[in-house]
């Protein structure tokens, strides 16, 4: 039961990895070419397209911090919530008593 459950958590896993990773490649410019048999990957990975991000979106590099500094402040207001009252459990409004 303990393999099928780390088996099913590592294929939801990399079923959501999978389009970062595609993204990932784009952004250092590997792009998949079907014109031939078998399908390729083509060019040649290199960081000068992430730098003419900036070219292209002025403001990306501000819209992302923005957007980074959120998911954390997000992340860190929900850290201790986790730790409150550990013995008691609220269901619907009312105070259950927890194990």
């Amino acid at each position: 039961m303990r393999a099928a459950r780390t088996i099913a958590i590592a294929a939801v896993t990399g079923a959501f990895l999978l389009p970062l990773a595609w993204t990932g490649l784009a952004a250092i410019g590997v792009l998949p070419d079907d014109s031939m048999r078998p399908p390729s990957w083509t060019g040649p990975p290199t960081l000068d397209h992430i730098a003419d991000i900036g070219v292209a979106e002025p403001t990306f590099w501000q819209e992302l911090a923005t957007s980074t500094l959120a998911a954390i402040v997000a992340a860190a207001s929900l850290w201790p919530s986790h730790f409150r009252r550990p013995s008691r459990l609220r269901v619907l409004g009312t105070a259950a008593a927890g194990p």
